[in-house]
């Protein structure tokens, strides 16, 4: 992740071979 960003919410949803992952900021720094 970028410096910058000052917030930032990281899931990681492990649903077996359904395996995502989802970042979310709040449009800073990305």
């Amino acid at each position: 992740v970028t410096a910058g960003a000052t917030e930032i919410d990281v899931q990681f949803e492990w649903d077996g071979p359904d395996s995502r992952v989802t970042m979310r900021d709040n449009g800073h720094g990305m």
